[in-house]
C-alpha cells in the first residue's frame, strides 16, 4: 500500500513515504510538495492515502494540489487534512490562507454554493479542535491541566455540530486551532 505523509517535518511515519522540502528532517523524498510537477513521479491511481497535516495553509495553490492528489489517488483513496480553522488561520505569519468547513464544497460537482474545482471528493469526516498544540503553550502544569479539561469539553460540544460551531460558536470560544477533513476520491 502506497501512502504519502506530505510536509512531514520531524513527524515521519513508518509505512508512509515521508516527504518534506527541508532535508534536515531526513524525509524519504525531499521536494516542495506544493510544486505540481514534482508529483509526476507518482502514477495515476497509485496512492491509497495522503496525509497532509498543516501543509496546505502554507501553499498558494491548494485547489491545484488537490486536483493533482486526485490524479494520483486510487479510486476510493483518502486524503486526511489537518489545517487551521479560519478563526485562527492567520496566527502564523507563514500561512497564506485560511479554511473553513465549506472548503470541501469546491470538490463536489453537485454543490450550488461555491466554485467547482473539476475533481470530486466525498467528505467522510470532519473534526474541530479548540486546542491542537497544547504541548507548545508556554504555561505551567496547572494551567495546562485546566486548558486540557476545557479543550476536552469544547471539542466534545463542537463536534456535535461542527458546521454550527464553525460559523457561529467559534467566536464565543476564541476560535479553533485546527480542523480535520477526511475526503475520499470519487
Amino acid at each position: 500500500m502506497k501512502k504519502l505523509n506530505l510536509g512531514c517535518g520531524n513527524k515521519k511515519i513508518d509505512g508512509f513515504i515521508n516527504i518534506d522540502i527541508d532535508a534536515k528532517y531526513g524525509p524519504d523524498l525531499c521536494f516542495d510538495a506544493s510544486s505540481i510537477p514534482m508529483y509526476s513521479r507518482f502514477s495515476n491511481n497509485s496512492i491509497e492515502l495522503i496525509r497532509a497535516h498543516h501543509f496546505l495553509e502554507h501553499t498558494s495553490n491548494p485547489e491545484e494540489i488537490m486536483k493533482e492528489w486526485h490524479r494520483i489517488l486510487k479510486p476510493g483513496g483518502v486524503v486526511i487534512l489537518r489545517m487551521p480553522h479560519f478563526s485562527r488561520g492567520f496566527t502564523n505569519p507563514t500561512h497564506k490562507r485560511g479554511f473553513d468547513l465549506s472548503w470541501p464544497l469546491h470538490f463536489d460537482k453537485n454543490n450550488k454554493y461555491s466554485t467547482y474545482s473539476g475533481v470530486d471528493y466525498k467528505l467522510i469526516g470532519v473534526k474541530l479542535r479548540w486546542i491542537a498544540f497544547l504541548e507548545h503553550y508556554p504555561c505551567g502544569k496547572i494551567t495546562k491541566a485546566l486548558l486540557s479539561l476545557m479543550n476536552s469539553i469544547i471539542n466534545l460540544l463542537a463536534n456535535l455540530s461542527p458546521y454550527f460551531c464553525s460559523r457561529i460558536w467559534c467566536f464565543w470560544v476564541g476560535g479553533f486551532e485546527e480542523m480535520e477533513l477526511r475526503l475520499k476520491k470519487i
